[in-house]
């Protein structure tokens, strides 16, 4: 990624669409490594020509670094007005995923914030996308459910149902691995060793985290 920037930057210039495909994708690393500053700076004035020239890929992790670092920091206001913006993104280029992940991130920071019955009507509308995108055979709308399946186990925690995580997580877990998703899998896996741990089975949770 970083070669690509320095390509792109020394060719068409570092405020060009080019540039912005590999930052977007850079910045989610930098978020992952705790660089919260870098991946921000990355991408605050660069959401407009993701939004407009970008793949679904570069504007997906654009709005996810965006939205969490937004939530980290307590201003829900503006996490809630990205996901809205990627979610009419989402619609409006029919990119079944952009919306899934949208959804996604709606039901986990409603669960954080203890908004139960608006973390029920987000899963419903995250249902009907699933059934409206349906994928018999592995691709990329087998995203969309597990995005759904996901949601689903982040409302069992909140209900104080973690079997019924861990027995939706452990399947979830499962199919990252044989479809050497090992980057969703490793998210798949913290939220199951949470899940083992609110179960009160402190063994298998460490064993999951260890994984």
């Amino acid at each position: 990624f970083l070669d690509a920037v320095a390509l792109a930057e020394q060719h068409v210039g570092p405020n060009s669409a080019a540039t912005a495909l590999p930052v977007s994708l850079l910045a989610q690393i930098r978020y992952e490594q705790g660089r919260t500053d870098e991946a921000e700076g990355m991408l605050f004035d660069r959401l407009p020509i993701l939004s407009a020239t970008a793949m679904l890929d570069c504007v997906l992790s654009a709005y996810v670094v965006l939205v969490r670092l937004a939530a980290c920091r307590t201003n829900h206001s503006r996490a809630y007005a990205l996901l809205e913006q990627a979610e009419n993104l989402g619609l409006t280029r029919h990119w079944g995923r952009l919306v899934a992940v949208a959804l996604l991130e709606r039901v986990r920071l409603s669960c954080l914030e203890g908004r139960f019955s608006q973390s029920a009507a987000y899963l419903d509308r995250l249902d009907r996308l699933v059934a409206d995108h349906p994928a018999p055979k592995s691709c990329a709308w087998s995203d969309i459910r597990r995005y759904g399946l996901l949601a689903r186990a982040h409302v069992s925690l909140s209900q104080d149902d973690p079997q019924s995580a861990i027995s939706i997580l452990k399947a979830l877990h499962q199919e990252a691995d044989d479809g050497h998703s090992y980057y969703f899998g490793l998210r798949v896996g913290t939220h199951l060793a949470a899940a083992y741990f609110h179960a009160g089975e402190r063994a298998h949770a460490l064993a999951a985290l260890r994984k």
